[in-house]
């Protein structure tokens, strides 16, 4: 099986990483406060924008480069599976190294 490093799937783990960060916020404003712990601290250790990771977080992220930051800041390395997010045709194909 391969692994999904899509757009929407890092939306689903940067969601889910607010959850569990969060012990399970049954309120709104628990939950926005854990996304926005989750945000800054992507932010703080990619060195993106706050609008990049915002659109990471809406599943929106097209850029493959700010994607693989993203992935590797939580602990995901889309090329430990012999995967190399292309960026011009937003494929994700084999490397062929």
């Amino acid at each position: 099986m391969r692994p999904d490093f899509s757009p929407l799937m890092l939306k689903t783990f940067l969601y889910a990483r607010a959850v569990a960060r969060d012990g399970f916020a049954r309120d709104e404003a628990g939950q926005i406060a854990a996304r926005r712990a989750v945000a800054d601290e992507l932010a703080e250790q990619t060195g993106l924008p706050w609008s990049t990771i915002r659109a990471a977080f809406a599943g929106q992220l097209k850029d493959a480069g700010s994607r693989a930051a993203i992935w590797a800041a939580l602990g995901h390395f889309p090329s430990d599976h012999g995967i190399v997010l292309d960026a011009p045709r937003e494929r994700q194909k084999e490397a062929s190294a």
